[in-house]
């Protein structure tokens, strides 16, 4: 059976974590977790944001580093996910096109 069908996400491995994600930068993989189970349901809801919205915010985002991109994640709760929804969809596109997680 595939993940996806499982609804199931697949994480790095430890050695992979430590390739890709530099020390001193903790990602949160439980609020990561809750933030794409957010996202999801508000998408199956509501919609897709434009592409032109998602494209708008990945180049804001491109600008941070590493470890902003993952303080901002750390640091999000559900009422910025609601608030924000294309913001935090673009935040997981910038994370995984620098493979600081896997793609979904």
């Amino acid at each position: 059976m595939k993940n996806s069908e499982n609804n199931i996400i697949p994480f790095p491995s430890r050695e992979v974590k430590q390739e890709t994600i530099e020390s001193g930068s903790n990602l949160d993989l439980n609020n990561l977790t809750k933030m794409l189970e957010y996202l999801t349901a508000l998408i199956n809801s509501s919609g897709k944001p434009s592409t032109y919205s998602l494209e708008f915010k990945k180049e804001i985002l491109d600008n941070k580093n590493d470890e902003e991109l993952i303080d901002i994640l750390n640091s999000s709760s559900e009422t910025n996910w609601q608030s924000h929804p294309a913001y935090y969809q673009a935040l997981v596109a910038v994370l995984i096109s620098r493979k600081l997680i896997p793609k979904l």
